[in-house]
């Protein structure tokens, strides 16, 4: 009796924990709430607690239950997060195709860039378009941060979704930065040797920091790919021995 009644209390106190931890992601929705707002049911609770679950939860927000109409005016916004969004999953989807063929060696990267232009079918118009959308993501990244400062659109609720979206905004820089380097050329060795010495003249932790987006000290001197238009650097009296 005693042990049936001890699984019943920590049943009881396990679901309770969960319950409250549900209520706590999803702002006021239960278990049961959950399941009759995707069946299409009338709430049971009362207060309605749907209300502020579409203004205050991470995940209802995308999909709210009312807004005004005025916010959809296109100078509003500029729809500058859709097209973030759009060139992010673009640069997704074709990454992942070139990724098939891409080679990330030092002595093999640019060729395998030669034969994706050379004799993949769409080759060149793939590579064009992951280059062009990686662009096209740091220029609409840049305006809406601006805009959502600007209009004071980070304040409040929103600080965390301000702060996730700073940290997407470094993400995207040093992404595109270092996706330059791929297809080892001479173009991207020497814009990555330029920023990398931008950063080294930095006068507190510039040393480091070059360090860290060059990934080693000089080892890049030393590699040596064989296909045309590559890059080639003259050895080093080290590397004659």
């Amino acid at each position: 009796m005693l042990k049936s009644l001890n699984l019943q209390d920590i049943r009881q106190k396990t679901m309770q924990a969960f319950d409250h931890r549900v209520r706590i992601i999803t702002a006021g929705l239960d278990l049961d709430e959950l399941r009759n707002l995707m069946r299409g049911d009338p709430p049971q609770e009362r207060p309605n607690p749907r209300y502020k679950v579409h203004t205050t939860s991470f995940i209802f927000h995308i999909r709210p239950r009312y807004y005004q109409k005025a916010s959809t005016i296109f100078t509003h916004t500029f729809r500058l997060g859709f097209f973030t969004a759009f060139f992010f999953f673009e640069e997704l989807f074709t990454g992942l195709i070139l990724m098939i063929y891409y080679t990330p060696s030092p002595d093999q990267a640019c060729q395998s860039i030669l034969n994706l232009i050379s004799n993949v079918p769409f080759g060149q118009m793939l590579q064009d378009m992951h280059r062009l959308g990686a662009e096209a993501m740091v220029i609409f990244t840049a305006p809406h941060m601006f805009r959502t400062y600007l209009t004071g659109s980070y304040k409040k609720e929103r600080s965390f979704t301000w702060l996730i979206g700073v940290v997407l905004l470094l993400a995207t820089l040093l992404l595109s930065f270092s996706g330059y380097l791929f297809p080892w050329d001479q173009l991207a060795y020497w814009a990555v040797t330029i920023g990398t010495s931008m950063v080294g003249a930095a006068p507190v932790g510039g040393n480091e920091a070059n360090l860290l987006l060059r990934g080693a000290p000089d080892s890049i001197r030393y590699l040596y790919p064989r296909c045309r238009n590559c890059l080639v650097l003259p050895r080093s009296p080290r590397a004659h021995r």
